[in-house]
């Protein structure tokens, strides 16, 4: 159970700066060998945030809300599901127990966090004590004092090598786990902290939090991850060959900020050889005018913008001879059964703007027709709708498939629908886009919109801002409603476990319905990819 308690204080815990050993951040704390650090400033202000404005969304602060009655009983339909309430409980304690600042970090050979406290560490040491009572065959051994530390080991029975290393000196708390030598990890992590000796992977999180655009609040949490380690680690040829062994991090900030606004900002840094800074040069802005075609009253969106040309030109440059083959064989097997080049005529015929948007929700979560059904639409950019109809038309031709389809027109507009199992997808060719959807509905819907003027898009809706400031510099767009989320993650639930035997336990999630969702949840997830000049910057805002 200790060594899960490290983990949970990183995420649900940070605090306010005071610095009561010799003016030394707790970052120079960190090891340099470290594969993953994160650190928080406020704890409190932490707690308070997702208490107070962004739990409350989703738990209303208590019990007898739709959520909190769905999980509680999904944990006691288990048959030890009261004593992992128990666990659950006391995990909250433990965490209400920081109140300064923390910094956790994790090498090859174990993990760790230091963390100060204002009130000199007493509800800290409490749980830590609290914790131990719990482990009454645990060997617990005094290992004397380091630079004022009083360090103490603690050894569960029957758990392999795993040791942990406890150290207290006045407001000042660790513990330090793994195996091997761990108490002279803690050492070495208490001499940096005491020497205020900066190590170099606290250096570099210091100098690269991803701070554009970010709030700011002290209740965030800044974290680094070494992939260039990992790759190193994994020894695996592919990954030398992909660069990933050389200099690439992911720099993480994720802000609670308050009661309006939630953030994440992640910079990822990727390698600057090899195939993958290749094809991020084939990534392209979505632009605002791609987004009109998504009407305002959209419950979601994702759009992505690629240069299809540059990709085409890319993977045969990265693959040589054999991708240049490949791509061959497909134009003359094409041309021989239909006629035409389909790399040509239906890959290149497309802009490379690809969108999907909701404008329902699924009337059955539990049900994959359903949840296709309820996606809305799928918006396809191309250059020329005239050109892109009469290549399908040749392509259905091929097999007699054109004789499955109902071609009709619907406000000039040529549409074609397919009737399967009560369901009726279509397809309708509109000036410079495509679009697909499960149902016929909002395919109409869909050119209701575009034909109607005065409209309100996507563009116009309270995302419309963001949207169109991510939009023209990011290759990857998308907007959320937030209640449709959390509705579908809770009620898909059954399906998941009918898809997967080891989860089976979720098949006692109960329904929820969505009205009484959207009672309790107001907001939206705002999000996009970013390139720059060393990798790409992910940014996500919930209100």
């Amino acid at each position: 159970m200790i060594q899960a308690l490290g983990p949970i204080a990183l995420a649900l815990c940070a605090s306010p700066s005071v610095n009561t050993a010799p003016q030394s951040p707790l970052l120079a704390s960190v090891p340099a060998d470290s594969i993953f650090v994160a650190s928080c400033d406020d704890p409190a202000a932490l707690r308070a945030n997702l208490l107070s404005h962004q739990f409350v969304r989703l738990f209303d602060g208590g019990s007898g809300t739709p959520y909190v009655t769905a999980i509680t009983d999904l944990i006691l339909s288990e048959p030890e599901g009261g004593d992992v309430l128990g666990g659950l409980e006391f995990a909250k304690r433990f965490c209400d127990s920081f109140d300064g600042p923390i910094v956790a970090f994790a090498n090859t050979s174990g993990a760790g966090f230091m963390t100060t406290s204002t009130r000199g560490g007493v509800k800290l040491r409490a749980a830590l004590d609290e914790m131990l009572i719990g482990m009454p065959e645990a060997e617990i051994s005094d290992r004397g004092t380091h630079q004022g530390f009083q360090l103490r080991s603690i050894k569960p029975k029957g758990r392999g090598r795993g040791v942990m290393i406890r150290a207290e000196w006045q407001s000042v708390t660790g513990l330090f786990m793994g195996d091997g030598d761990v108490l002279s990890a803690a050492k070495d992590s208490i001499q940096r902290y005491i020497s205020q000796a900066s190590s170099d992977i606290g250096a570099q999180l210091l100098n690269a939090r991803p701070l554009a655009g970010a709030t700011g609040s002290r209740s965030a949490i800044d974290f680094m991850l070494d992939i260039s380690r990992i790759a190193e680690m994994s020894g695996a040829q592919e990954a030398s060959e992909m660069g990933l062994t050389e200099d690439c991090w992911i720099y993480g900030r994720v802000d609670l900020g308050g009661p309006t606004q939630a953030e994440a900002v992640l910079d990822l840094r990727l390698p600057e050889r090899g195939p993958i800074p290749a094809f991020l040069n084939v990534l392209k802005p979505v632009m605002a005018d791609d987004l009109k075609v998504i009407p305002a009253d959209a419950l979601s969106l994702t759009a992505i913008q690629i240069d299809l040309e540059l990709l085409l030109e890319t993977i045969i440059e990265e693959g040589g001879p054999e991708a240049e083959d490949s791509i061959d064989q497909v134009r003359q097997a094409s041309i021989g059964a239909t006629g035409r080049d389909l790399i040509d005529e239906l890959f290149l015929g497309m802009t490379g703007y690809f969108a999907t948007y909701e404008l329902e929700p699924p009337t059955n979560p539990d049900d994959i027709s359903s949840v296709l059904g309820g996606q809305g639409v799928f918006a396809l950019g191309v250059h020329d709708s005239e050109e892109m109809l009469e290549v399908l038309d040749d392509l259905i031709s091929v097999g007699g498939v054109d004789s499955m389809i109902d071609f009709r027109d619907y406000k000039d507009i040529e549409m074609w629908v397919v009737d399967v199992d009560g369901l009726s997808p279509a397809l309708a060719f509109m000036e410079g886009h495509l679009l697909f959807s499960m149902s016929t509905e909002y395919i109409e819907r869909a050119i209701d919109h575009a034909m109607t003027p005065g409209s309100k898009s996507i563009l116009q809706s309270p995302a419309g801002r963001q949207l169109l400031e991510y939009g023209t510099g990011g290759f990857f767009v998308s907007y959320l409603d937030t209640a449709l989320a959390a509705w579908r993650t809770l009620n898909q639930a059954a399906m998941v476990a009918e898809l997967t035997p080891e989860l089976q336990f979720l098949s006692n999630m109960p329904q929820i319905d969505l009205a009484a969702v959207k009672r309790e949840v107001r907001g939206l997830t705002i999000s996009s990819f970013v390139r720059t000049a060393k990798g790409l910057l992910y940014r996500a805002e919930s209100r």
